[in-house]
């Protein structure tokens, strides 16, 4: 027999689900596939040590502990408690739990949402006095003229020709006005 949920239960679960991708895809962006699986994993358990992400990824120790490290400090993961483990030679260490909340994933979506907006505010500062860009297509960077004169207008990295852009101001400028507009909307 199913049961029908309210529609403020309903929300609620799609609130949920949409912090939980959100988690993941974050994960996978700040620490790749392990990134994602650790944060898959702590979604899964509710916590998470070093350790166990250790003996579920298949990572070894010091790995899964840079991954944590990553997800740690871009404010996606924070430190729940800590437990006493005895090592077979009587040794003692302390082992980190650590969690994830909403508050802190949503705190990272808008902080790099921000500083996307951020940057593309000072590179349409910059693209006003330049308005030609040039593209290398292999290693997917743009250039202001300024810095690949030198250069003959070649990728200083990998020495192909550069593909020039002519960048349309007001369009630019519109089209960070509503990247703006839906930041402000976008809420968890």
């Amino acid at each position: 027999m199913a049961i029908a949920l309210s529609s403020s239960q309903t929300s609620e679960k799609r609130q949920i689900n949409k912090m939980r991708r959100a988690l993941l895809t974050l994960a996978q962006l700040r620490a790749g596939k392990f990134g994602k699986a650790i944060a898959s994993i702590l979604l899964s358990r509710g916590t998470l040590s070093e350790s166990t992400a250790a003996i579920y990824t298949g990572l070894p120790v010091l790995n899964s502990r840079a991954v944590i490290s990553a997800l740690l400090s871009s404010g996606l993961l924070y430190v729940v408690g800590e437990r006493q483990l005895q090592m077979r030679n009587r040794r003692r260490y302390v082992e980190i739990i650590f969690g994830a909340e909403s508050v802190s994933i949503n705190r990272a979506i808008n902080d790099i949402l921000s500083n996307a907006i951020t940057l593309m505010y000072n590179l349409a500062k910059t693209l006003e006095i330049e308005q030609i860009v040039y593209y290398c297509k292999y290693d997917k960077i743009l250039f202001l003229e300024r810095e690949i004169e030198e250069y003959n207008y070649n990728c200083p990295i990998c020495g192909e020709p550069l593909t020039p852009i002519i960048v349309d101001i007001d369009l630019l400028e519109k089209y960070l006005e509503e990247v703006k507009k839906r930041f402000s909307r976008l809420t968890f």
